[in-house]
Protein backbone atom coordinates (compact mmCIF):
# COMPACT_ATOMS: atom_id res chain seq x y z
CA UNK A 1 0.00 0.00 0.00
CA UNK A 2 1.25 3.48 -0.82
CA UNK A 3 2.26 5.29 2.36
CA UNK A 4 2.95 8.92 3.14
CA UNK A 5 4.65 9.93 6.35
CA UNK A 6 4.45 13.69 6.04
CA UNK A 7 2.45 15.20 8.90
CA UNK A 8 0.47 18.39 8.88
CA UNK A 9 -1.05 17.97 5.43
CA UNK A 10 -4.20 19.99 4.79
CA UNK A 11 -7.50 18.41 5.68
CA UNK A 12 -9.86 17.27 2.96
CA UNK A 13 -11.88 20.31 1.88
CA UNK A 14 -15.54 19.57 1.27
CA UNK A 15 -17.91 21.20 -1.16
CA UNK A 16 -19.36 23.17 1.75
CA UNK A 17 -16.13 25.15 2.23
CA UNK A 18 -14.58 25.10 -1.25
CA UNK A 19 -17.44 25.36 -3.73
CA UNK A 20 -20.00 27.40 -1.87
CA UNK A 21 -22.98 26.74 0.37
CA UNK A 22 -24.47 23.26 0.33
CA UNK A 23 -28.09 22.43 0.97
CA UNK A 24 -29.80 19.24 2.15
CA UNK A 25 -30.98 16.94 -0.61
CA UNK A 26 -34.77 16.72 -0.59
CA UNK A 27 -35.90 13.42 0.85
CA UNK A 28 -32.40 12.09 1.48
CA UNK A 29 -31.31 8.54 0.73
CA UNK A 30 -32.35 6.91 3.98
CA UNK A 31 -31.55 7.09 7.70
CA UNK A 32 -28.01 5.77 7.39
CA UNK A 33 -26.88 8.35 4.86
CA UNK A 34 -29.28 11.22 5.43
CA UNK A 35 -26.71 13.43 7.25
CA UNK A 36 -24.38 13.12 4.25
CA UNK A 37 -27.06 13.76 1.62
CA UNK A 38 -26.22 17.22 0.33
CA UNK A 39 -26.21 18.94 -3.02
CA UNK A 40 -23.58 21.39 -4.19
CA UNK A 41 -24.71 24.23 -6.49
CA UNK A 42 -21.65 23.80 -8.75
CA UNK A 43 -21.91 20.04 -9.34
CA UNK A 44 -24.48 18.16 -11.45
CA UNK A 45 -27.45 16.74 -9.52
CA UNK A 46 -26.96 13.19 -8.29
CA UNK A 47 -29.28 10.34 -9.33
CA UNK A 48 -32.27 9.84 -7.01
CA UNK A 49 -30.92 6.75 -5.20
CA UNK A 50 -27.51 5.34 -4.22
CA UNK A 51 -27.95 2.34 -6.51
CA UNK A 52 -28.79 4.59 -9.47
CA UNK A 53 -25.73 6.65 -8.60
CA UNK A 54 -23.56 3.55 -8.95
CA UNK A 55 -25.26 2.53 -12.20
CA UNK A 56 -24.75 6.02 -13.63
CA UNK A 57 -21.00 5.35 -13.51
CA UNK A 58 -21.22 2.31 -15.79
CA UNK A 59 -19.26 3.16 -18.92
CA UNK A 60 -15.82 3.05 -20.53
CA UNK A 61 -13.45 5.61 -19.01
CA UNK A 62 -9.99 7.00 -19.74
CA UNK A 63 -7.99 9.65 -17.91
CA UNK A 64 -4.81 10.74 -16.19
CA UNK A 65 -3.65 9.60 -12.77
CA UNK A 66 -1.07 10.77 -10.24
CA UNK A 67 0.51 8.99 -7.26
CA UNK A 68 2.11 10.75 -4.29
CA UNK A 69 4.31 9.14 -1.67
CA UNK A 70 4.75 12.56 -0.05
CA UNK A 71 2.00 15.12 -0.73
CA UNK A 72 4.48 17.96 -0.15
CA UNK A 73 6.56 16.77 -3.09
CA UNK A 74 5.93 16.33 -6.81
CA UNK A 75 3.95 13.20 -7.78
CA UNK A 76 5.92 9.96 -7.85
CA UNK A 77 4.32 9.10 -11.18
CA UNK A 78 1.81 10.46 -13.72
CA UNK A 79 0.22 8.12 -16.25
CA UNK A 80 -2.86 7.18 -18.27
CA UNK A 81 -5.55 5.01 -16.68
CA UNK A 82 -8.10 3.09 -18.75
CA UNK A 83 -11.10 1.67 -16.96
CA UNK A 84 -14.48 0.07 -17.37
CA UNK A 85 -17.32 0.23 -14.84
CA UNK A 86 -20.05 -2.34 -15.46
CA UNK A 87 -23.08 -3.61 -13.63
CA UNK A 88 -23.18 -7.15 -12.30
CA UNK A 89 -26.36 -9.21 -12.52
CA UNK A 90 -29.49 -7.17 -11.88
CA UNK A 91 -27.48 -4.09 -10.97
CA UNK A 92 -27.06 -4.48 -7.22
CA UNK A 93 -23.29 -4.47 -7.73
CA UNK A 94 -20.94 -2.66 -10.09
CA UNK A 95 -17.37 -3.64 -10.93
CA UNK A 96 -14.60 -1.19 -11.79
CA UNK A 97 -11.74 -2.79 -13.71
CA UNK A 98 -8.83 -0.62 -14.75
CA UNK A 99 -5.24 -0.81 -15.91
CA UNK A 100 -2.31 1.56 -16.02
CA UNK A 101 1.44 1.48 -16.68
CA UNK A 102 4.03 3.20 -14.48
CA UNK A 103 7.34 2.46 -12.80
CA UNK A 104 8.18 0.29 -15.79
CA UNK A 105 5.33 -2.16 -15.18
CA UNK A 106 1.74 -2.80 -16.22
CA UNK A 107 -0.68 -2.71 -13.28
CA UNK A 108 -4.28 -3.89 -12.99
CA UNK A 109 -7.00 -3.38 -10.43
CA UNK A 110 -10.54 -4.47 -9.61
CA UNK A 111 -13.03 -2.82 -7.25
CA UNK A 112 -16.58 -4.01 -6.57
CA UNK A 113 -19.16 -1.58 -5.15
CA UNK A 114 -22.65 -1.96 -3.72
CA UNK A 115 -25.14 -0.08 -1.60
CA UNK A 116 -26.25 -2.22 1.33
CA UNK A 117 -29.98 -1.66 1.93
CA UNK A 118 -29.79 -3.08 5.46
CA UNK A 119 -26.88 -1.01 6.75
CA UNK A 120 -27.63 1.96 4.44
CA UNK A 121 -23.94 2.18 3.53
CA UNK A 122 -21.81 1.87 0.44
CA UNK A 123 -19.52 -1.16 0.53
CA UNK A 124 -16.51 -2.12 -1.55
CA UNK A 125 -13.76 -4.66 -2.01
CA UNK A 126 -10.56 -3.65 -3.81
CA UNK A 127 -7.34 -5.20 -5.09
CA UNK A 128 -4.48 -3.56 -6.99
CA UNK A 129 -1.30 -5.16 -8.29
CA UNK A 130 0.84 -2.20 -7.14
CA UNK A 131 -0.81 -0.95 -3.98
CA UNK A 132 -1.66 -4.33 -2.43
CA UNK A 133 0.36 -7.37 -1.45
CA UNK A 134 -1.83 -10.42 -0.80
CA UNK A 135 -4.78 -8.76 0.92
CA UNK A 136 -8.20 -7.54 -0.21
CA UNK A 137 -9.32 -4.22 1.21
CA UNK A 138 -12.91 -4.06 2.42
CA UNK A 139 -14.41 -0.62 2.99
CA UNK A 140 -17.68 1.11 3.84
CA UNK A 141 -18.90 4.67 3.49
CA UNK A 142 -21.63 7.11 2.56
CA UNK A 143 -22.61 10.01 0.35
CA UNK A 144 -20.57 13.12 -0.37
CA UNK A 145 -21.82 16.33 -2.01
CA UNK A 146 -20.80 15.08 -5.47
CA UNK A 147 -20.80 11.30 -5.10
CA UNK A 148 -19.75 8.82 -2.44
CA UNK A 149 -16.78 7.61 -0.43
CA UNK A 150 -15.60 4.37 1.13
CA UNK A 151 -12.96 3.95 3.82
CA UNK A 152 -11.02 0.85 4.81
CA UNK A 153 -7.70 0.07 6.48
CA UNK A 154 -4.55 -1.96 5.96
CA UNK A 155 -1.68 -3.26 8.07
CA UNK A 156 1.83 -1.84 8.00
CA UNK A 157 3.40 -5.30 7.69
CA UNK A 158 5.12 -4.92 11.06
CA UNK A 159 2.25 -5.55 13.46
CA UNK A 160 1.71 -1.85 14.17
CA UNK A 161 -1.52 0.18 14.12
CA UNK A 162 -3.52 -0.04 10.93
CA UNK A 163 -3.49 2.77 8.40
CA UNK A 164 -6.67 4.18 6.87
CA UNK A 165 -7.43 4.43 3.15
CA UNK A 166 -10.32 6.63 2.01
CA UNK A 167 -11.48 6.71 -1.62
CA UNK A 168 -13.82 9.44 -2.87
CA UNK A 169 -15.75 9.27 -6.16
CA UNK A 170 -16.98 12.62 -7.48
CA UNK A 171 -19.10 13.27 -10.57
CA UNK A 172 -17.84 16.79 -11.19
CA UNK A 173 -19.61 16.88 -14.56
CA UNK A 174 -21.85 14.38 -16.37
CA UNK A 175 -18.83 13.06 -18.30
CA UNK A 176 -16.13 13.59 -15.67
CA UNK A 177 -15.44 11.24 -12.76
CA UNK A 178 -12.67 12.08 -10.29
CA UNK A 179 -11.47 9.32 -7.98
CA UNK A 180 -9.21 10.46 -5.15
CA UNK A 181 -7.60 8.22 -2.53
CA UNK A 182 -6.28 9.51 0.78
CA UNK A 183 -3.77 7.76 3.01
CA UNK A 184 -4.46 8.15 6.74
CA UNK A 185 -1.54 7.59 9.08
CA UNK A 186 -2.60 6.30 12.55
CA UNK A 187 -3.61 9.38 14.51
CA UNK A 188 -2.96 11.62 11.51
CA UNK A 189 -4.89 13.55 8.89
CA UNK A 190 -5.91 12.29 5.42
CA UNK A 191 -3.22 12.97 2.83
CA UNK A 192 -3.76 12.72 -0.92
CA UNK A 193 -2.12 9.59 -2.33
CA UNK A 194 -3.77 8.91 -5.71
CA UNK A 195 -5.94 10.97 -8.03
CA UNK A 196 -7.56 9.86 -11.29
CA UNK A 197 -9.44 12.33 -13.50
CA UNK A 198 -11.61 10.25 -15.82
CA UNK A 199 -13.60 11.18 -18.91
CA UNK A 200 -16.13 8.95 -20.64
CA UNK A 201 -14.72 7.33 -23.77
CA UNK A 202 -16.61 8.41 -26.90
Amino acid sequence: MTKSVTRGAPKIVSCATKRGRVRPREGGYGPGVGPLAYECPMTPPLPPSPRELLLSLCDEWVGRSKIWFDPAQAPFAEFTTRGRIRKMGEGNFVAHEYEEAFDGKQHRSLAIYAFNDESQQFESSWVHSFHMSSSIMFATGGLTPAGFYVQGSYGDGKGGPRWGWRTEHELRAPDQLVITAYNIEPGGEPQKAVETVYGRRR
